[in-house]
């Protein structure tokens, strides 16, 4: 199950194509982390949309930051623009 949620807090009904057709025409997402001090790290990634499995797949070297804070709290984050092209 997918929800979408607009900025303003209103949710947007998207079927499964149409999410397919948005991940796929998108380059990058703001991923969000937790740092080591429990504040917010957010940074600009690209990633990848495998649609027939519907996964997102990110890649960042081992030791970054985002890396690093995802090692340590599993718990993530992301948005994508709907502004902007692809």
């Amino acid at each position: 199950m997918m929800k979408i949620t607009g900025a303003m807090g209103s949710i947007y009904s998207m079927t499964e194509e149409k999410v397919d057709r948005f991940l796929e025409s998108r380059l990058n997402l703001h991923l969000a982390t937790i740092d080591e001090m429990g504040g917010p790290s957010i940074q600009p990634i690209w990633f990848d949309y495998d649609g027939d499995k519907k996964n997102l797949f990110i890649m960042t070297p081992i030791a970054s930051r985002k890396a690093q804070n995802i090692h340590r709290k599993l718990k993530t984050y992301f948005s994508i623009d709907i502004f902007g092209k692809a």
